[in-house]
């Protein structure tokens, strides 16, 4: 049948199979997919609004494909939260404001 075996965990459509969803290592993929297009973004060009927009259609929708088929667990929601954070209320020069919400 000229088919290979495979061990587990393996990679099925971009998730890993029989992988442990509570760990970290796991779910290492989908933070270094919002890192990747964080560091793509030039926040300084663009306004608050334009900045808002970004998270809520882009960065919103990439761990949906992850979150069809496992629950996040808490630690890496908060992760991703900080980083959708630190890209919304970064000023011009690098450093953070004062956030309007908590």
């Amino acid at each position: 049948m000229n088919c290979r075996t495979m061990t587990c965990p393996f990679v099925y459509l971009g998730i890993l199979i029989e992988a442990n969803v509570r760990c970290l290592e796991t779910w290492e993929p989908i933070i270094l997919k919002f890192k990747k297009r964080l560091a793509t973004w030039k926040h300084k060009h663009l306004l608050f609004v334009e900045r808002l927009c970004l998270i809520n259609s882009v960065l919103s929708s990439l761990p949906l494909f992850y979150l069809s088929f496992f629950k996040i667990p808490e630690v890496v929601a908060k992760i991703l939260i900080r980083l959708q954070k630190r890209f919304l209320w970064r000023c011009e020069d690098g450093r953070e404001k004062n956030s309007w919400v908590s």
